[in-house]
């Protein structure tokens, strides 16, 4: 069963993981209006990344598998924050759940 995976930088306060995921959500909506129907605004999974550069990291790993994904980059720290990815999540097992 497919679900939208929200990846979110641990180090951010836990309010802005949110907001952060939020915005990864919206991005992907607007990119893949197609597959955000699909996902219908079921199950939505928070995953934890330690690392600012993990989110590049993901993001070239579901590429490699052609998994449609966008991420998210924060304008006022102008870097990536979130990720967002409608899949199994087999990929995403290694990682905890956060928020």
């Amino acid at each position: 069963m497919k679900k939208m995976f929200v990846l979110v930088r641990e180090e951010l306060a836990p309010v802005y993981r949110c907001v952060q995921g939020c915005h990864a959500v919206a991005l992907f909506g607007r990119t893949e209006p197609g597959l955000f129907c699909e996902w219908d605004n079921g199950t939505l999974v928070f995953l934890s990344v330690r690392f600012p550069q993990a989110i590049q990291h993901w993001a070239e790993k579901l590429e490699s598998r052609d998994i449609f994904h966008v991420v998210y980059r924060e304008p006022d720290l102008d870097q990536p924050t979130a990720l967002a990815c409608y899949d199994d999540g087999e990929i995403f097992r290694s990682l905890p759940t956060t928020i």
